[in-house]
């Protein structure tokens, strides 16, 4: 995996919801990234790595599809980390489709952490 001190000078597109955590990382190793554009989407970001402008830091399991052409590499650092909550109303029960997802998405969080 890179190290967030491995993209100092090297021009970065990251999701929006990537960058305070990068930002943060960053700062720790003593820099700031050198962001030129700030996605709504990780698919805005991988199009600026397609023309050649620089990389995309995006959130993406490793299971994710992505354009052709591209490589993708680990960015490790514990700052990069984010929790991911779902919320649902305690008053009303869950539709049959709702707790499908919900009990998918717990089974893949569970296979993810092992």
């Amino acid at each position: 995996p890179l190290t967030p001190k491995q993209l100092q000078n090297i021009p970065v597109c990251c999701n929006f919801g990537c960058y305070s955590l990068l930002r943060k990382a960053c700062l720790k190793h003593g820099f700031m990234p050198k962001i030129r554009f700030i996605a709504t989407t990780n698919t805005a970001a991988l199009a600026f790595v397609q023309d050649g402008s620089g990389i995309a830091i995006v959130s993406a399991g490793g299971r994710d599809d992505f354009p052709q052409g591209l490589q993708q590499q680990l960015l490790a650092d514990d700052e990069l980390y984010f929790e991911q909550t779902l919320f649902w109303s305690k008053k009303d029960r869950l539709s049959a489709t709702a707790q499908l997802f919900l009990d998918f998405y717990l089974e893949a969080a569970k296979t993810d952490r092992h």
